[in-house]
């Protein structure tokens, strides 16, 4: 595995919801450009969010067992870092990376343990 960055870094930010049990989860990250949004399916998860600026959090029922979390900005937010443990090799996540810039979403076949982002307020 190896930290690789997602392609929405620098990107004015929209919404981030993390959903499912401790086990198992959805991660959707989503910037102010309708067709940048990364979602994926965590394992095991672990993710570190570094929120340096005004965001609201809110949480909602996933099902009738799963809980979900959203994070949504106060203020004008960018992406500073985004960065999962990427468990495929270079080639697949080339393929990922390629599927990303058609305008897939879901863009992330593999199942990801970490995550790593860092939301800043935008001074513009």
């Amino acid at each position: 595995m190896s930290w690789k960055t997602l392609p929405i870094e620098n990107m004015m930010f929209s919404e981030m919801s993390i959903s499912g049990n401790g086990k198992d989860c959805q991660f959707m990250i989503r910037t102010s450009e309708p067709e940048k949004i990364i979602h994926f399916e965590m394992r095991d998860p672990s993710v570190h969010v570094d929120i340096q600026g005004k965001i609201i959090t809110k949480s909602f029922n996933y099902g009738d067992l799963d809980l979900g979390l959203k994070y949504l900005p106060s203020e004008d937010i960018i992406i500073l870092t985004a960065e999962i443990d990427y468990p495929g090799d270079d080639e697949e996540w080339l393929e990922s990376l390629e599927r990303f810039n058609q305008g897939c979403s879901d863009s992330i076949h593999w199942m990801i343990r970490d995550v790593k982002v860092v939301l800043a307020k935008h001074n513009r």
